[in-house]
């Protein structure tokens, strides 16, 4: 799956332009456990490089974020959200399945830069998004869960949101166009997967 995020590049070549709408025909599928990896691909793809988001068609950002939310609230359903770590019996970890959507989130959000309407807070699926993140934030909290993203956020947070973890903190403000939060958040980087 790696190797098929990394070959994607920076769209530059039409083999690799092949390769994406190969993906985004997978993402079609009305079968969560069809369209799973396309959107676990996408979610490596679009850290990996910048301007991916932005490059999709507005068809092609929706279908993403109808398909994401799906897939979330499935793995929520599910219980498929964490995993005993096997090194340690006591640590529980947020399962890369679910962590890589919800980089993915982060990601679509910077779609609005394009376009003003897009995940707006008034929208049934950013609502739904809101309550998705709310849902998984308090398993996280409640079973003590360790996150682990490959994003890297430096955030200002009041002493009231600390322990919440600052991928979930982030999309929960982007979400609500709270914009004096947002303001605090800035993302340093990705690191290496």
């Amino acid at each position: 799956m790696n190797n098929i995020a990394y070959s994607i590049g920076c769209l530059t070549l039409e083999w690799q332009n092949e390769i994406l709408k190969n993906i985004i025909n997978i993402l079609k599928s009305k079968e969560e456990y069809e369209y799973s990896e396309a959107l676990k691909i996408l979610g490596i793809v679009a850290w990996r490089y910048e301007k991916f988001i932005l490059k999709m068609p507005n068809k092609i950002c929706i279908l993403i974020c109808e398909k994401l939310y799906i897939s979330l609230e499935h793995k929520i359903n599910a219980e498929k959200i964490y995993f005993i770590d096997r090194y340690n019996n006591d640590a529980k970890k947020l399962k890369s399945s679910v962590l890589v959507r919800l980089e993915l989130l982060l990601s679509l959000l910077r779609y609005r830069n394009r376009t003003k309407d897009f995940l707006v807070p008034s929208e049934p699926l950013t609502k739904d998004y809101i309550s998705i993140i709310d849902i998984i934030t308090s398993k996280v909290m409640k079973l003590n869960i360790h996150l682990n993203s490959r994003i890297q956020l430096d955030i200002q947070k009041s002493e009231a949101f600390n322990k919440i973890p600052d991928l979930l903190y982030a999309l929960r403000v982007y979400l609500t166009a709270n914009n004096g939060a947002a303001n605090s958040i800035k993302v340093l980087g990705v690191s290496d997967d």
